[in-house]
């Protein structure tokens, strides 16, 4: 009888660590992960939460729970916690439960189908952020327990290792036609896994592989964030002579760039960071024409500049409102019709020779290097980027508005 030995790294880590964080993407996720856990810890006794079948609609009614002293604890679906209305009082109730268990000798599992940086700094999240993040593991023949060799490595070949893919192909009977259709199992778990990970990390892989955008530490580099999460999902590992993170090394170009290609159209929800740079952008133009509205004695500078934009002002009224603009005089703010490039260029023009809200015309034309990109991807609905959110958040700061 097979016994594929699914998730033993992850048990072993738990054992060892006492606590940890398990990505259970769509690489990694099998038929029936409960099982699969299970087969992986056979000698241990387990006590299951799965957080997707509790009550969560409910102030944390830890009555619902089974007595949960065991050898090994495995919470399903902690995710769910974050869509959930009434997710984060399940999650502060769970904490001191599960700090219990483990003081009295238990390990914990918690997987997700996020990754840890989708956990918010609230009171209970410390479950999936305070703790070590064991990687997605990559079967070899050695966990095809009992299985036909010939069949196993066909199934690895195809899967590349992973739980997800393979158990998928397994259920498809492991063979023939199933695995003539492994390839596009493969990609779609793959794609679906890069989605799970987040926008960023999504906007980074098509930086590199799509754009052919480098970052200054290599061509295949990765801001830190996304190393970490690429890594806990299985996605990369470190070339620890080098001290390199290097990404689906087993995989070609080709292989990772259509599985980006995919994760990009399967990505239709605005990611969470999307709202606040949004919401800071606003703030930050509205701040502009403040300032410049505060800067009267500059007056004659605006008019001129106001002026070589006539047209633009003039045409973004009649476009907005659908009516004929009026003239640029009779307009109560005529820095509402520009846009944020427009306002910057302004604010570095009456700069010259001296400072606008502390800043130099130097800085006002680098804040606009910083900022119009970040601004370029919300309005036309493109991912952001790691590092944009703090972007906007350093310069409302710098302009006197949090």
């Amino acid at each position: 009888m097979d016994r594929i030995a699914w998730f033993d790294s992850v048990v072993r880590a738990a054992t060892r660590r006492r606590h940890v964080f398990f990505h259970l993407n769509a690489l990694a996720a099998t038929v029936d992960d409960r099982s699969a856990f299970a087969d992986s810890a056979a000698n241990l006794t387990v006590k299951f939460i799965d957080c997707y079948k509790l009550p969560l609609n409910s102030d944390g009614d830890l009555e619902v729970l089974e007595d949960v002293a065991s050898d090994l604890i495995i919470v399903l679906g902690f995710d769910a916690l974050l869509r959930a209305r009434r997710g984060e009082a399940w999650m502060r109730q769970l904490r001191p439960m599960l700090f219990d268990a483990m003081a009295g000798g238990a390990a914990l599992i918690i997987s997700s189908k996020l990754p840890q940086k989708a956990y918010p700094a609230i009171d209970g999240s410390g479950l999936a952020t305070d703790c070590y993040a064991t990687p997605v593991p990559r079967l070899t023949i050695d966990h095809m327990v009992g299985m036909d060799e010939v069949r196993a490595k066909d199934i690895l070949a195809v899967s590349m290792g992973y739980p997800g893919p393979a158990s998928r192909l397994l259920a498809g009977g492991g063979s023939g036609a199933s695995l003539l259709e492994g390839s596009d199992i493969f990609i779609e778990c793959l794609a679906a896994s890069i989605v799970e990970c987040g926008a960023e990390t999504l906007s980074s892989l098509e930086s590199c592989y799509l754009h052919g955008i480098s970052l200054p530490e290599g061509p295949y580099s990765h801001p830190d964030d996304v190393q970490s999460t690429l890594i806990a999902a299985g996605m990369a590992e470190v070339d620890y002579a080098s001290d390199a993170v290097n990404v689906l090394p087993w995989l070609s170009v080709n292989t990772i760039c259509r599985a980006i290609v995919k994760a990009d159209l399967m990505m239709l929800d605005a990611p969470a960071s999307w709202g606040e740079i949004a919401n800071k952008l606003f703030r930050i133009e509205r701040s502009l024409r403040a300032i410049i509205s505060r800067n009267s004695v500059y007056s004659s500078r605006r008019e001129q500049f106001l002026e070589s934009r006539r047209k633009k002002i003039r045409d973004n009224y009649s476009n907005e409102t659908g009516v004929a603009a009026p003239s640029l005089e009779q307009l109560a703010i005529p820095e509402k019709w520009l846009d944020l490039s427009d306002l910057l260029d302004l604010l570095a023009e009456l700069a010259e020779g001296g400072r606008i809200n502390g800043m130099s015309s130097k800085q006002w034309a680098k804040a606009k290097a910083d900022l119009l990109p970040v601004r370029n991807r919300i309005q036309h609905m493109r991912l952001p980027r790691s590092g944009d959110a703090e972007v906007v958040r350093a310069y409302l700061s710098r302009l006197g508005s949090s």
